[in-house]
């Protein structure tokens, strides 16, 4: 594997860049005056993502984006990259940036939409994305994904066979990851259970879920949005909650008024001339007794 082959088809060229731009990115250090410190022209020697190629690619893609560039292109880069010891960082963070340029262009509308979804929905859509996602790498390869275990499985998969040892599949278990989060369909582990490039017959990932969605709206707590000010606030929008009213009447809270008939005074309505009658859709005992 990793071997320099062609491969059919043709790839989006914002997956070449996303490729680029991620190895430019691990290669940029937090502090560019670190570079100076040492032999400049050393240093950009050994940061490939900073030389002047990457750089001219990049710009070359960037002028291309939206359209296609043949497979063994997007090979080469896979190949180029593979070669690294920090490779599957590389290929992690351009799967995220690739899914993440996926979904940006889609409509406001569905992206928020999506949300209110059940969990179960989502998680559907979700692998859905993957699966297409998966097709836009591998071009002319086999994508399906499994129901149980839920998993994408890929044949032919260009990222098995670009770079060495597989190293390259880690582009879409940063898409994988990504994908779910945007969903909101809870956070995940990617579990990378085969590999072409590690001598089997097909690529498999499976997700593992990292926190359980809550019961009543399918959202972990810890991906849940904080509230509106208007409705965490203590001002006059706030509404107890009937666990906070029943806290306060056992904690020596008042009761409610309640008129002579002993009923709670909130169930007698007033006109605006001042007179007070019961409430007709309130339930009372007394008069289905007393039929």
């Amino acid at each position: 594997m990793g071997e320099s082959h062609s491969f059919p088809g043709r790839v989006s060229a914002g997956i070449a860049l996303a490729l680029l731009a991620s190895l430019r990115d691990v290669d940029t250090p937090s502090d560019p005056a670190a570079l100076a410190e040492t032999d400049l022209p050393l240093n950009l020697q050994r940061r490939l993502g900073l030389s002047s190629v990457v750089g001219d690619q990049i710009r070359r893609y960037e002028k291309r984006r939206g359209e296609a560039v043949s497979a063994t292109e997007v090979a080469s880069l896979f190949e180029l990259i593979g070669r690294r010891a920090d490779a599957g960082a590389i290929f992690s963070e351009a799967g995220r940036r690739i899914a993440s340029e996926d979904l940006d262009g889609r409509r406001l509308a569905a992206r928020l939409g999506v949300r209110v979804l059940p969990h179960g929905l989502r998680q559907r859509r979700a692998w859905r994305r993957v699966r297409r996602l998966a097709r836009e790498l591998s071009p002319r390869s086999l994508v399906r994904v499994d129901r149980k275990p839920p998993a994408l499985v890929v044949e032919h998969g260009l990222p098995a066979h670009a770079a060495a040892d597989g190293v390259g599949c880690a582009v879409l278990e940063g898409a994988i990851r990504r994908v779910f989060e945007t969903y909101r369909a809870g956070a995940v582990q990617v579990l990378h259970t085969r590999c072409e490039g590690r001598d089997s017959d097909r690529c498999a990932w499976e997700i593992s879920p990292l926190a359980e969605p809550d019961a009543d709206s399918g959202v972990a707590e810890s991906e849940r949005e904080p509230l509106p000010a208007s409705v965490e606030g203590n001002g006059a929008s706030a509404r107890p909650s009937a666990a906070q009213a029943t806290s306060a009447a056992h904690d020596g809270g008042a009761p409610p008024p309640v008129d002579r008939t002993g009923a709670p005074a909130s169930s007698r309505l007033t006109d605006p001339e001042g007179t007070t009658t019961e409430d007709p859709h309130r339930f009372q005992p007394e008069s289905v007794a007393g039929g």
